[in-house]
């Protein structure tokens, strides 16, 4: 299986290539998923939710807007383990989503309000600056400082890191890690190397991700494919340590038998 094979390669190509949109990430991550996803559909409705949302003396515009998603029943899902979780169009039609999807719903109305806005890579729960308040979009509510702090310093890494923003392409990247995860929780690896193949064309970190891929072979028991991941990560290795490493596990998977695909 190769990545120019997958059915959406030249939309993610196109995507990374351009001044890209959160909201349109989220719909071709979500087109993975639903081939008819409803891009008008989905536009519509940002749209409609942002004519909707007024300040008032004492409620800032972001308030506001807080306040009208949390009365319309956005939420964060109780079964995180669901595909439609990641699905933009489903999130927008049952209200209910994971962190990074609801932050893609946040994120869209705040730019049709003309509220500077930017996604936060937080390990383990996407965040959202807005106007410099800093957002769970899984609550839709506004993130304290002491609440802040408290999940610092449950974290191995630096203030600075956790809090680095997010580009579009590393969201959309985030969102199809997700769906890997997901795929590999249910053992469907193919699933999982398509989602990988997408990320191939908008992640910075290619490395890592032929490493994934190689693995994902092996556990698919077709030895062939997994080398050439792993000589495609050797091309990016950053050291002659890991070119070794690498290397040995080329010698290893040589000399194994797979399945005939």
């Amino acid at each position: 299986m190769k990545t120019h094979q997958l059915p959406l390669s030249e939309e993610f190509i196109a995507y990374k290539n351009e001044d890209a949109s959160v909201i349109g990430g989220a719909m071709l991550v979500g087109r993975t998923l639903d081939a008819d996803l409803d891009r008008t559909w989905v536009l519509s409705q940002i749209e409609r939710l942002a004519t909707n949302v007024t300040a008032s003396e004492g409620v800032t515009l972001l308030d506001a807007l807080l306040i009208l998603l949390r009365d319309s029943g956005f939420r964060g899902a109780s079964d995180y383990y669901q595909y439609s979780n990641s699905n933009i169009e489903s999130v927008l039609k049952t209200f209910t989503g994971i962190p990074i999807s609801l932050a893609a719903v946040l994120m869209s109305l705040a730019d049709e309000l003309g509220l500077g806005n930017e996604g936060i890579n937080f390990p383990g729960h996407f965040l959202v600056n807005i106007d410099k308040r800093l957002v769970d979009p899984f609550s839709m509510t506004l993130v304290g400082g002491s609440t802040l702090e408290n999940w610092l310093e449950r974290l191995s890494t630096s203030r600075d890191e956790a809090l680095r923003r997010a580009s579009p392409c590393q969201i959309v990247t985030r969102m199809l890690n997700n769906l890997k995860a997901l795929a590999v929780t249910r053992l469907d690896f193919l699933k999982a190397l398509d989602f990988s193949g997408y990320q191939l064309l908008v992640a910075d970190d290619l490395f890592s991700l032929y490493l994934e891929r190689a693995e994902l072979w092996a556990k698919l028991e077709v030895p062939t494919m997994a080398i050439k991941e792993l000589e495609l990560a050797i091309a990016l290795a950053s050291d002659d340590k890991a070119v070794l490493v690498l290397k040995k596990q080329i010698k290893n998977l040589a000399g194994t038998s797979g399945k005939l695909h």
